[in-house]
């Protein structure tokens, strides 16, 4: 399929289309995180105290998550990616 692309060429474009999605993820957790920050300042959520093992495997949980739910959609077709996400919401909830 891709033997009459220049394999440079087509490895840039891997890298474009990984940062596209990883820029993306990026900017979803700096808005939570913002928006996380102000609402803790004006009053309306407050801080909650995890053990930090419990916490950091849900943070590593999820961003695997984010990461994996990016790459199925950049690889595979929107209906197997919609599958995809909802098997990865309902084991995240489970």
């Amino acid at each position: 399929m891709f033997d009459c692309i220049d394999p440079f060429l087509l490895f840039w474009l891997l890298i474009a289309t990984i940062c596209a999605a990883t820029t993306l993820t990026g900017m979803h957790f700096a808005t939570t995180t913002l928006m996380t920050a102000v609402l803790r300042w004006l009053g309306y959520i407050q801080s909650s105290h995890l053990p930090f093992p419990e916490l950091l495997k849900f943070v590593l949980f999820a961003n695997f998550s984010i990461v994996g739910m990016n790459v199925s959609l950049m690889w595979n077709s929107v209906g197997f990616y919609q599958v995809f996400v909802i098997s990865s919401i309902l084991e995240t909830v489970h």
